[in-house]
């Protein structure tokens, strides 16, 4: 299962035995395991704070905890017979108590670095590459907020490029120049290495759901940038599934991706293809590929178990997800990422 639960250990015995991470916290007399996660600088998921809202949800892996509320009427069955607790109204009762949470879902983690790498991909396509302060905690698909120094008040969103790994604080992006974009624009522009940047997430809820079905990953223009992220991650947990990735672009000259889909495809366990489909290239041209839309090509590789992941502009998910709901494929197995252009 593509999780990125990090084990958080918590004990009520003496500061010095409680851990979180495998780094050493305090626990204060009373405290909640989402109190001392917070005092301790833990960017744990919540919201409310008073067990309104199940957002600091979490799995009670170890030891025993004195819960203030009934959390079954927010839980679901399933979530109380695995063990789920809610942090905010949960406090340690034992020293041995360990609890697994899904990190990735905590709201507005800043975590600051530096430009260390810019590749140009196409005509008015760039990677970036970023060395954090700290690991970033995400899912494979989701998006950050980044903010330049170097561009004062100006933030945009961009999905994660590459795998999570709680051993790397190296991410990468991939920006499309957007004309007359303000931030696209420098990146297309200027030389930011070593450039300072601050990024704020993750956010989105675009991530590779468990399931032994097809995997249908469409993306078009820069929205490719999520789905080698899941697709990275999938590899590395020896996903077994089918794959099929189809990148929509106008020419030729708009395609990239080769290189890294034929790393992440070698010794794939499973059928694995890449299509591109080009709507605008010339009819005197060389390229044998499928022309046109990315829609009017579907069937010839959806069927109707296929699970479907879509990431680029909003007029193409909607036109795809038309063709694919006509084919049978219910909108429970259809995720979509749609790419809202600011040019400001």
């Amino acid at each position: 299962m593509m999780r990125s639960f990090i084990k958080s250990i918590f004990s009520s015995a003496s500061p010095e035995g409680m851990r979180v991470n495998q780094l050493a916290i305090s626990l204060e007399k009373k405290e909640t395991v989402l109190s001392a996660s917070l005092r301790n600088g833990i960017n744990f998921p919540y919201s409310c704070k008073v067990g309104g809202c199940a957002e600091c949800k979490c799995k009670l892996i170890k030891g025993k905890v004195k819960e203030f509320t009934d959390a079954s009427y927010l839980l679901t069955a399933e979530e109380v017979q695995s063990g789920y607790i809610l942090a905010c109204q949960s406090v340690p009762k034992t020293d041995d108590v360990e609890v697994e949470v899904d990190l990735s879902r905590a709201k507005k983690r800043i975590n600051r670095g530096r430009i260390v790498g810019k590749t140009e991909l196409t005509h008015d396509i760039t990677a970036i590459e970023i060395e954090l302060d700290e690991v970033p905690i995400f899912k494979a698909g989701q998006y950050a907020k980044l903010s330049l120094d170097c561009l004062p008040g100006v933030t945009r969103a961009y999905s994660f490029a590459s795998k999570p790994n709680v051993e790397n604080t190296r991410v990468k992006f991939i920006v499309r120049h957007v004309p007359n974009g303000e931030f696209s624009g420098l990146v297309k522009r200027e030389d930011l290495v070593n450039k300072s940047i601050e990024l704020e997430g993750p956010f989105g809820d675009f991530f590779l759901r468990d399931s032994d079905n097809h995997m249908l990953l469409i993306a078009g223009g820069s929205g490719l940038a999520p789905i080698l992220s899941i697709l990275e991650q999938a590899k590395e947990q020896n996903c077994q599934r089918a794959v099929t990735v189809i990148l929509g672009a106008r020419t030729q000259a708009d395609i990239y991706g080769l290189e890294e889909i034929l790393k992440i495809s070698k010794n794939w366990p499973a059928s694995f293809e890449f299509e591109q489909v080009l709507s605008e290239e010339p009819e005197s041209s060389s390229w044998q590929g499928p022309r046109g839309y990315l829609g009017e090509h579907l069937r010839s590789f959806a069927t109707y178990s296929s699970q479907v992941y879509l990431c680029g502009p909003p007029l193409m998910i909607d036109d795809c997800i038309n063709t694919l709901s006509s084919m049978g494929i219910p909108s429970s197995e259809m995720f979509a990422d749609r790419f809202i252009v600011n040019s400001k």
